[in-house]
C-alpha cells in the first residue's frame, strides 16, 4: 500500500511538473508591426537604421534579449521593403525554443531552415505588404499559450479529481464504520 501511494504522489508531483512547464510562455510568436508614429533615424536614436534591401544577404539582425524598433531609410527614398529577413544573433535564443511569426505589415512569413551560420533564427517577411522610406516597425515577442490544454494539464486536472474523491471515499468510509 505504502509502495502505491509513493507512486500516486510520485505521478502528481511529475504532471504538475510537466504541466506548470507546458504552460510558460517559453515559445513565442515573433511580430513585427508598424510603428505607432514614423519617427526618423535622427529623432529616434533608440530605434536601429536599417539601409538594407531585405535579402538573405542582408538580414535585420536583433538581439532576442534585447528587441528594438527598426526604421526604413534606405539610399533610394523611393524604394521599398517588399520582404525582411529578420534574424536572431548566435547564443541569444534559448535552447528548444520553438518560434512562430506573425506581421500587420507583410501578409506572409515562414522560418527560414537551415538558419543561416551564426544565427540561431531567422524568419522571412514577405509580399502582399511593404515599408517605404522612413517607415519604422516593432519587432516584439508574444507568449504562444494554446487555446487547448496540453494533455500533461488534462492528467494533472485528473489526478487531483482522482485524489479528492479517494480521499472523501475514505473519509465517508471512516465515519460510516464510527455510526
Amino acid at each position: 500500500m505504502k509502495l502505491a501511494r509513493a507512486c500516486c504522489i510520485l505521478i502528481i508531483l511529475g504532471s504538475s511538473g510537466m504541466a506548470a512547464y507546458a504552460q510558460t510562455s517559453v515559445d513565442p510568436k515573433v511580430v513585427v508591426n508598424n510603428l505607432v508614429t514614423d519617427p526618423t533615424c535622427l529623432s529616434d536614436p533608440s530605434a536601429i537604421c536599417y539601409t538594407g534591401d531585405g535579402s538573405l544577404s542582408e538580414p535585420l539582425v536583433e538581439d532576442y534579449q534585447n528587441l528594438m524598433s527598426f526604421i526604413y531609410e534606405p539610399a533610394d527614398t523611393t524604394a521599398h521593403l517588399n520582404s525582411l529577413y529578420l534574424a536572431f544573433t548566435s547564443g541569444t535564443v534559448p535552447p528548444l525554443t520553438l518560434l512562430t511569426c506573425g506581421s500587420d505589415i507583410w501578409a506572409n512569413c515562414s522560418g527560414v531552415f537551415p538558419t543561416p551560420t551564426g544565427f540561431d533564427a531567422m524568419f522571412l517577411f514577405s509580399a502582399p505588404g511593404f515599408l517605404t522610406f522612413d517607415q519604422g516597425a516593432t519587432v516584439s515577442l508574444e507568449p504562444f499559450i494554446s487555446e487547448t490544454p496540453e494533455p500533461t494539464s488534462v492528467l494533472l486536472f485528473g489526478t487531483g479529481l482522482i485524489a479528492i474523491f479517494s480521499a472523501a471515499k475514505r473519509r465517508l468510509g471512516a465515519l460510516q464504520t464510527l455510526i
